[in-house]
């Protein structure tokens, strides 16, 4: 399974990390992906950056990494396809590290073990569409238990284990509307460490053309009226405007 890794990239999506220290997270990339998404830009991606890493080499890069800083997000593609995941998971665990791992959601048992193992601090799962036959549409593929059954299940068993921050991210893009945010936000049960995060469409290409991203008042607006109508979600929106947010943490509004 080949990974990029790549130092101090993705600023905190949590909060009360940035508010503790805003230093990124290091990306621990995998290419593999089981989903087509259509707002995707992976194919984009020079794949020259990713290589196959022996458990010593994967070690020393994680020791090597912990030099500047403690946080390790595991992203991807789909870091569940590698079944040495919840080794690697260790290991970081081992140093002392902190953990996000963000999934598609697709392998419930798979992020459950990770769970249970006490691996995992912040838990990130993003959602294809808002019905089983938006999320096929939008994975590009056939199986909406991939796509559809399986996130949803994910969602559930998360809200098992408390003490872990979980994120669930919906993005938005010309063709989302202020129904398609009420409809995602139906989706979530309303849990203690549960938030809700609105991407904006970002890059310029993406697996399929055309896709547009709401203007920056437009998308603020959204939330803004959510909030109004829905206060039961204050304090547990995180809005990311732009790509700007992935690697800065004062990009994010938390609302």
């Amino acid at each position: 399974m080949k990974y990029r890794l790549v130092r101090n990239y993705f600023a905190p999506m949590v909060h009360e990390w940035g508010l503790q220290d805003d230093t990124p997270s290091h990306g621990v990339l995998v290419r593999a992906c089981n989903f087509d998404c259509a707002f995707c830009n992976r194919t984009f991606i020079a794949n020259d950056n990713y290589q196959e890493y022996s458990d010593d080499e994967f070690a020393m890069a994680v020791l090597n990494l912990l030099k500047d800083g403690v946080r390790f997000k595991f992203s991807g593609g789909e870091p569940t396809l590698d079944s040495t995941l919840e080794e690697k998971l260790s290991f970081v665990r081992q140093c002392g590290g902190k953990i996000f791992l963000d999934t598609n959601g697709s392998f419930p048992d798979r992020v459950e073990s990770c769970l249970k193992k006490q691996l995992v601090d912040v838990l990130g799962i993003s959602l294809k569409g808002t019905t089983p036959e938006s999320a096929c549409e939008t994975a590009r593929i056939k199986n909406s238990r991939i796509c559809w059954d399986n996130p949803l299940s994910t969602i559930q068993l998360a809200t098992l284990y408390p003490s872990i921050k979980f994120i669930v991210t919906y993005v938005f893009h010309d063709a989302d509307s202020y129904d398609k945010l009420l409809s995602f936000a139906k989706l979530l049960p309303h849990y203690q460490n549960l938030y809700l995060k609105m991407n904006n469409l970002y890059y310029e290409k993406h697996r399929v053309p055309g896709l547009q991203s709401l203007e920056s008042e437009s998308f603020v607006k959204l939330a803004d009226k959510f909030l109004e109508e829905h206060p039961e979600w204050r304090s547990k929106l995180i809005l990311v405007e732009n790509e700007k947010a992935i690697s800065h943490f004062e990009a994010i509004r938390f609302l």
